[in-house]
Parts: C-alpha cells; structure tokens; sequence
C-alpha cells in the first residue's frame, strides 16, 4: 500500500521522514498535515487550524525548527509504542526492494498526513 501510495502521489521514498496525512485525491506534508490533523482532534487543538492561513514556506520554516527541538523540550522515550493492527493499517511500510535500501527496525513505518509537495 505504501508503494501505491508513493507513486500514485509521486512522493520521494528518501523524504518521507515526515508525516504525510492523504484526504481522498490530495497529500499533504508537513505542517499542511500537522494542522489538517489538529482540526479533526480534540480540545483546544482545532484552533491551530487557523494557522493554515500562513504561507506554506513559513508554517514548513517552523514545523522543522520544532520538529529539530522537540526533544530537548519534551524528552524522548527509552521505547517506540507498538501499535494496533488498527493504527498499523494507517502507516505506509517501509518498502524495502522500492528504497533500493536496507531499512533499520526502528524506522520500518511513515505516518500519513501534510501540506501538498
């Protein structure tokens, strides 16, 4: 599915590292994903949704200085939770003979969601 996926939307297996979020004929990357998600959550998270207003170029700009912090801000855990099988139908595998590529354990699954690439 995930190799579907990649080229029905002609996304680069090699910049995948980020989440990826498909509505019905359209992707989206990165903080076009982030926020998409936000709206459907709960609480106060819908209202970052208004941030979509912001340029695509400087929402990016800022989802990857966060995304390069997060860590020393919130920590990391020691382990990676196992997910469902219901949660691991929403991930793309990592395809290895469509990488060309061994593919380590740890990063054997991409998250779906984002801002058209």
């Amino acid at each position: 599915m995930g190799g579907e996926l990649r080229e029905r939307f002609g996304l680069d297996a090699g910049g995948l590292d980020t989440v990826v979020l498909v509505e019905g004929d359209r992707v989206y990357v990165r903080s076009g994903a982030a926020l998409r998600i936000a709206r459907r959550l709960g609480g106060v998270y819908p209202a970052f949704y208004a941030l979509i207003v912001v340029p695509p170029f400087i929402r990016d700009f800022l989802y990857d200085w966060f995304a390069r912090h997060r860590y020393r801000w919130f920590g990391q855990r020691d382990a990676c939770i196992v997910p469902s099988a219901e949660v691991r139908e929403r991930f793309l595998e990592n395809d290895v003979e469509a990488l060309g590529q061994a593919a380590s354990p740890a990063v054997s699954a991409r998250r779906v969601e984002g801002t058209p690439r």
